[in-house]
């Protein structure tokens, strides 16, 4: 998987999860260290969700890790917390700030997972009606 890849999975992700809501300002960094190499940053503004493949020098925060763990949080199959927790990212800056991360992932996961029920009920009722 290339670095492109990767950012391009995250922002597909992220405009699925619609807005954050976040007010203020928080910049994250994810600095994605072996295959896939390189940095991007996901930045709450007033609101507003930007995702740019570039470094960002006014962070709050700087996540390590493999690209692995980037599309796992991505996807909402790894929470950021977690992953700090038990090793499988390194941060640096105010940790604090993973949990707006966390929370974004968390309201894309139920929102993704809301549409997948609604679509197998929509399926299930088509079958049991026709």
């Amino acid at each position: 998987m290339t670095y492109e890849e990767v950012v391009a999975i995250v922002q597909k992700n992220a405009k699925k999860a619609g807005n954050p809501g976040v007010p203020g300002h928080v910049a994250i960094q994810i600095n994605i260290e072996g295959e896939a190499e390189g940095a991007f940053y996901v930045e709450f503004s007033n609101g507003k969700l930007n995702i740019m493949p570039y470094e960002y020098y006014d962070r709050d925060l700087v996540i390590f890790c493999h690209y692995g763990e980037v599309i796992e949080m991505a996807r909402g199959i790894l929470d950021p917390m977690y992953a700090y927790e038990t090793g499988r990212i390194w941060v640096e800056g105010n940790v604090g700030r993973l949990n707006i991360l966390a929370d974004f992932i968390r309201r894309g996961k139920m929102k993704n997972d809301a549409k997948v029920a609604k679509d197998l009920a929509k399926k299930e009722s088509k079958k049991n009606n026709g």
